[in-house]
């Protein structure tokens, strides 16, 4: 059996149907204040306001749907790493129906294992709300060929499950040599915690 590691998780039919009871409740939180204010500061009908608030959740529901498409995986084969993302408010709406119909995914970028010279890892600094700080690990895949693919994993939870290890350790079985300056595999079977803090430790010893 071909083993199989996946930084990131899709969404699955069940988990659509669940995202949209909860994205349910805003739609008809929505529906229910344009009805107040229909009722209230307009003369039409009760049948309209019913009519219009109507619209008004349908169209709160399909502005909220592609939310449940957004996703970023990356799937590491013994035969290849495969790299499967929906941005933007059309691709993520198709998305959502691809799963409903239960396609197969296809990836945005597949690379096969024998054409991968080496990877590196190092990191990115990023700003979240209120200016608070953080790090991204940055994966830098170099292919035979001289081009160049870069991916920031978005599920650095997954450190705790120590996935991102065993995805290196298999890239290290197809002889992929792995680059890492700056001792990141250190703390990537760790947890998100001591990621960021030895991160910021590095960050600190530049300065001095």
């Amino acid at each position: 059996m071909d083993k199989k590691v996946t930084i990131g998780e899709r969404m699955s039919r069940k988990g659509i149907v669940f995202s949209w009871i909860y994205l349910s409740v805003f739609g008809l939180l929505t529906a229910v204040g344009f009805f107040n204010i229909f009722h209230l500061y307009t003369n039409l009908p009760l049948i309209n306001n019913y009519i219009f608030s109507f619209f008004i959740y349908i169209l709160t529901m399909l502005f909220l749907t592609p939310i449940i498409g957004s996703y970023e995986t990356l799937e590491f084969t013994m035969q290849s790493v495969n790299y499967y993302h929906a941005k933007g408010f059309l691709n993520q709406l198709v998305e959502v129906f691809r799963i409903l119909k239960n396609k197969k995914a296809i990836p945005n970028t597949s690379m096969k294992a024998n054409q991968i010279l080496k990877v590196n890892l190092s990191y990115i600094t990023q700003f979240a709300g209120w200016a608070q700080k953080g790090y991204r690990l940055k994966m830098t895949f170099l292919m035979h060929d001289g081009s160049v693919f870069t991916i920031f994993p978005t599920s650095i939870n997954q450190i705790e499950k120590g996935d991102y290890e065993q995805a290196l350790q298999l890239l290290e079985q197809q002889h992929i040599e792995i680059v890492d300056k700056y001792n990141l595999r250190s703390v990537l079977s760790t947890n998100s915690y001591q990621f960021q803090e030895y991160i910021e430790s590095l960050e600190k010893e530049k300065i001095k």
